[in-house]
């Protein structure tokens, strides 16, 4: 598709070593929080979000650019995902009552709101992790179509040390987008994970 978007730039050749810990590793505990209750708090907090690099190259200058798209479609919806873009639902359009299901922004603007920094609004976005926006939301990701019904986006994730994966399928005839995230562990260990979907209506 095209679309008003601020370049992405280069990510910053900086480690992240300053502390983050009051935006993911810091909490507190009152007298009211039992032993029992406060037994998880603070297990896989982080205090840096290496090894990936932060980035903030972006500006705010903003040019129709070619994006990527990948979708599904029947007779009754059309979904456009971003491969580019952390396999973003971009866009799910309902044929039936000619309107967005979701808010589809005009624009693609990275703002500093996740957790490499790079955030933009709109459509519906997959978290896993740690706490806040997945550092792979303004990443590509590998994407794998199934059928004429099913494609899948997938990554592995370098902080949790786990694959994941999206897999969308819209039916023929279907009113619903079908879409099922799955998280694999394939170590030994226990791995403490966080998973939110952000959706923007």
């Amino acid at each position: 598709m095209e679309i008003m978007a601020a370049d992405m730039g280069k990510p910053n050749p900086l480690p992240d070593i300053k502390n983050v810990q009051y935006i993911h590793a810091g909490f507190e505990v009152t007298e009211n929080v039992s032993a029992e209750e406060s037994k998880y708090l603070g297990k896989g907090m982080i205090n840096t979000v290496l090894p990936y690099m932060i980035q903030d190259g972006y500006t705010r200058n903003k040019k129709i650019k070619k994006v990527k798209t990948v979708v599904l479609e029947n007779e009754h919806l059309k979904a456009v995902f971003l491969p580019e873009y952390g396999g973003r639902l971009w866009q799910l359009f309902d044929k039936k009552n000619n309107r967005d299901i979701l808010y589809t922004n005009s624009v693609i603007q990275p703002c500093n709101f996740a957790i490499l920094n790079a955030w933009f609004s709109g459509g519906v976005e997959f978290n896993i992790g740690i706490k806040g926006h997945t550092p792979l939301t303004c990443s590509p990701m590998f994407c794998e179509k199934i059928d004429e019904e099913t494609i899948k986006f997938f990554e592995f994730e370098r902080i949790r040390k786990v694959s994941y994966s999206i897999t969308a399928y819209l039916p023929k005839n279907s009113e619903t987008l079908y879409i099922r995230p799955r998280i694999e562990n394939t170590s030994e260990k226990q791995i403490y994970m966080y998973w939110w979907s952000n959706i923007a209506f």
